[in-house]
């Protein structure tokens, strides 16, 4: 898995790129700016040689650190709805007076960052229509598909193993059988999507990102529109008319198992790193101190 990470300082872009990095870019930028400078440092600059095989990868997460406008662009595919909550909570407290904004588009955002050229563009394949002939509700990630007609509107669930609900095109209309209807789901979605059919409109929210999906998108639905509605997954309920309702997130809970996850980097992984490019010598004294404001106990 691949991450990408950029500072930019006195109006100039510094990138540093990892192969294994994808798993742990919350655990990095959750303990604040101090550690997460000395990570990058730790990782040192991107190889001009190897930054079109950084962008062109599957790049899953990444983070661009705006010194001089305090401003810090997030994301990563790695976390689930609860685990996203806990870190975005986080960073309320270990990036004070910093603009935080999540990356939907992924590594697309930094390269369009404001007033800063990268040191290539990333290229990435368009979204393709998925070969799914056939929905299941099984898994433990299911995504919401709420329909509206004429008769109302109808609240279906799909596993995402299938892959992402919009991918499949209109088509999905015709696979959602009357076994995949739901009220309710038991677990905080990645993702949901609602059709209007009258209209002949798609709206989508995410947890993660969605690279190249406005510019696919007449390709994927033929006459349809898109809205996309970030991370605000409340459109979909406020159009659903009370045919489906989404469980709220216990931050506080969240909080305490997000805990564990930083001490699984830094307590576990991170000690056995020393002599690697990417080791951070971080005292425990100062991580406990870090791990306490990152998860407000």
């Amino acid at each position: 898995m691949v991450a990408i990470y950029v500072v930019v300082r006195d109006g100039k872009w510094h990138s540093a790129g990892h192969n294994t990095g994808g798993y742990e870019v919350d655990q990095v930028v959750a303990l604040g700016p101090e550690v997460t400078l000395r990570y990058i440092d730790a990782l040192g600059p991107m190889d001009a040689a190897d930054a079109d095989d950084f962008w062109s990868s599957l790049v899953e997460g990444g983070a661009l650190i705006d010194m001089d406008a305090q401003r810090l662009l997030v994301w990563s595919r790695m976390l689930d709805a609860g685990q996203r909550a806990a870190f975005l909570d986080a960073l309320t407290r270990t990036w004070p007076g910093c603009h935080v904004d999540w990356a939907f588009r992924g590594g697309w955002d930094l390269a369009d960052y404001p007033g800063v050229t990268p040191p290539a563009r990333p290229d990435h394949d368009d979204p393709t229509l998925s070969e799914v002939t056939s929905l299941t509700a099984s898994g433990s990630y299911l995504a919401p598909v709420t329909v509206a007609d004429g008769g109302g509107v109808r609240a279906y669930q799909m596993s995402l193993e299938e892959g992402e609900p919009w991918l499949v095109g209109p088509q999905i209309l015709d696979l959602l059988r009357e076994d995949l209807r739901c009220t309710a789901l038991a677990a905080p979605p990645l993702c949901g999507m609602h059709v209007d059919i009258g209209a002949k409109a798609v709206g989508l929210w995410t947890v993660e990102t969605w690279t190249g999906l406005r510019e696919a998108w007449p390709g994927l639905w033929p006459g349809w529109s898109l809205q996309l509605w970030d991370d605000r997954s409340g459109e979909q309920v406020t159009r659903a008319a009370g045919s489906l309702t989404l469980p709220d997130i216990d931050v506080e809970e969240e909080r305490r198992t997000y805990g564990e996850r930083l001490d699984e980097l830094w307590l576990e992984s991170m000690p056995e790193r020393a002599g690697e490019a990417d080791f951070v010598d971080l005292p425990q004294d100062d991580y406990h101190r870090l791990r306490r404001s990152a998860t407000g106990s």
